[in-house]
């Protein structure tokens, strides 16, 4: 970090030494000691002498990032787009060495915290938000490798497998191809019963990829033969070509069905 932002170190070094020899002195204009006011003329000092610290810090923080120069705290797109390089690197020093040693070498650096001295608010902020992002990525990485990071105190993590599966994994999934209807006019059926749409509500699913792998759950198919159909559902953005509901007689053919069971169940 201090190699990084050398010019900025610099800055607070000199900063620092400035304020102390201030603090030495008595707060005056045209040497008659000021009484009345001298915090607010130091406090003006201070923010004043500050601008250049965090003029330089943003000078140096800009450059590194036009530079696609990866750095603990850089925006959340530049992180994306070393992060493969990286973890190739990383790969290639050990044997042994998996995503998830890459994860945990990650958070050596931190979490969320950037200790950075005399950084502006603003810059902070931003700054945090992009590392808020990463922890939400690295997260859902590590879940895919089926492991949880926990959060603990002093900016730390806890990486641990996840022992319990709740739902089947698919090599354990014989999918069920029999019958008359289709994995897509199955879906439709789920979408038009409102199932798809009460599990996305629910609380404890966040995602469209969460959705499509509690229907695998008892629908015995592939998640990742679900969720291309269901995710242009959720998602009016992305290509809708998809979607298992984008041919309007297909979904009014599986509604008649299910209006036709009902019916006859009536009976």
């Amino acid at each position: 970090m201090s190699t990084l932002f050398k010019k900025t170190d610099h800055e607070i070094e000199l900063f620092r030494e400035d304020a102390a020899c201030m603090s030495e002195h008595s707060w005056s204009d045209e040497k008659h000691i000021i009484k009345d006011n001298s915090e607010e003329i130091e406090r003006l000092w201070l923010d004043d002498r500050l601008k250049i610290v965090h003029s330089t810090f943003r000078k140096e923080y800009d450059s590194h990032v036009k530079k696609g120069k990866y750095f603990y705290g850089c925006p959340h797109e530049l992180y994306l787009e070393t992060f493969n390089k990286r973890l190739s690197s990383h790969l290639s020093k050990h044997k042994d060495y998996t995503l998830i040693t890459f994860i945990e070498s990650e958070f050596k650096d931190g979490v969320f915290l950037f200790n950075r001295s005399y950084v502006s608010y603003e810059k902070m902020q931003k700054i945090q938000a992009s590392l808020r992002k990463r922890f939400e990525f690295l997260v859902e990485r590590a879940q895919e490798e089926k492991y949880n990071i926990i959060l603990l105190e002093n900016d730390n993590v806890q990486i641990k497998k996840i022992v319990k599966k709740n739902l089947i994994d698919d090599d354990d999934l014989i999918e069920d191809i029999s019958g008359e209807f289709t994995l897509k006019e199955r879906v439709i059926a789920l979408h038009n019963l409102g199932v798809l749409k009460y599990l996305y509500n629910n609380a404890e699913i966040n995602s469209v990829n969460q959705v499509a792998k509690a229907v695998r759950s008892f629908t015995g198919f592939n998640y990742r033969s679900i969720q291309p159909l269901i995710n242009p559902i959720f998602n009016k953005e992305v290509d809708q070509s998809n979607s298992a509901i984008n041919n309007i007689k297909q979904v009014e053919n599986v509604q008649k069905h299910l209006d036709n069971y009902v019916f006859i169940k009536k009976k």
